[in-house]
């Protein structure tokens, strides 16, 4: 069975209302009518056959008059109703035109002031959320699949050499080095998509226990110094309070590691990375600066972004996969820390970690 429509609902039950209205007013009047009439009769100034006469043809007059009145109402709350609903006919067509491959149309917003000019905007607004998130869906699948074919055709360059001739052991050993090299890169950037991708899942938890983010931060310190010292980058531990916070260790030394290794790569021959960690108002600010080649200021809002690079070919180089900083993101954001980052070209850039 077809369902009614809104608009007839809505004209059914004006047109009700305002019938029950005239039936109560002409009734009302009717029955006044009748009143007189007998008051008149009683007084001998009309007989009884001219009332119940007269009476009767009251009532077919009031009859035919709600009649038309009621046609009269409906034919106009039919169109004025039309005409209020005409907005959501035209956000029901086009909507039904969006599609996944196509999330550039939005509904046109006549009064942002009323009902359905705020439902309109609800429902742009979501759409542009979702045009953001298939875009990014769409970039991220490119780039995965572009991250691992680098490797992947590494890989298999590597094994067709190694067995197209005989070679020396020496010879061998060094493609296995290669290939080993090439296989925790591809181990790292799984490793990497599968933390994301259960961030994105909201699978992952803060324990409630108490940890000392210090520790954390010296721990970091002592696996990225002799990687620092072999490139010539002087890692300085500057000042290192006391800190109690509730948070993952792992996750937070991980987080500090990723952002001291971008830090270093970025740093030229001699340049220096400071680490400060320091309470204020009861809440820790971590800092890490480095003087090195910097960010430019139009690059900045996309340094979080998956495998997003500033310099590629200088990442190349250092074996960055472009996950370090997105990953720093969502652990910040999984403990509720605010992350912000300033850079100046050639000057250098400070990432600062802090509680909200």
């Amino acid at each position: 069975m077809k369902r009614m429509s809104v608009h007839w609902k809505l004209t059914l039950l004006y047109v009700g209302t305002v019938s029950v209205l005239l039936a109560i007013f002409i009734g009302a009047d009717v029955v006044g009518l009748k009143h007189n009439l007998m008051q008149q009769t009683s007084t001998h100034a009309i007989s009884q056959e001219v009332m119940t006469a007269t009476w009767l043809r009251a009532i077919w007059e009031h009859l035919l008059l709600a009649i038309g009145l009621i046609f009269i109402v409906f034919m106009f709350g039919s169109f004025f109703i039309r005409r209020l609903l005409k907005p959501i006919s035209e956000m029901a067509n086009t909507t039904e035109q969006i599609t996944a491959d196509d999330l550039s149309m939005r509904i046109l917003i006549t009064d942002k002031q009323d009902e359905f000019g705020q439902l309109a905007s609800v429902i742009n607004g979501m759409i542009s959320r979702l045009e953001d998130s298939f875009s990014r869906m769409k970039r991220f699948s490119a780039d995965v699949a572009h991250e691992l074919s680098t490797p992947l055709t590494v890989l298999r360059g590597e094994i067709e050499i190694a067995l197209r001739r005989e070679r020396s052991a020496e010879s061998y050993k060094q493609s296995l080095t290669q290939l080993l090299r090439e296989v925790d890169l591809l181990s790292t950037i799984v490793n990497d998509l599968l933390f994301l991708a259960q961030a994105d899942a909201q699978s992952l938890t803060v324990p409630e226990y108490s940890i000392n983010l210090d520790d954390a931060v010296m721990r970091a310190y002592e696996t990225i110094l002799p990687i620092a010292e072999t490139l010539g980058i002087n890692l300085k531990l500057n000042q290192l309070e006391e800190t109690e916070i509730s948070g993952d260790a792992q996750l937070l030394q991980r987080m500090i590691i990723n952002l001291l290794s971008n830090a270093i790569k970025f740093s030229a021959d001699g340049g220096l990375v400071e680490i400060n960690l320091e309470t204020i108002n009861n809440k820790f600010i971590l800092t890490i600066k480095d003087n090195g080649i910097g960010i430019p200021e139009e690059e900045q809002k996309h340094i979080f972004d998956r495998f997003y690079r500033v310099d590629k070919s200088r990442s190349k180089q250092t074996g960055g996969t472009g996950l370090g900083l997105a990953i720093v993101k969502e652990i910040a954001e999984l403990h509720q820390f605010d992350i912000k980052i300033k850079s100046s070209l050639d000057k250098g850039t400070t990432v600062s970690v802090s509680q909200i």
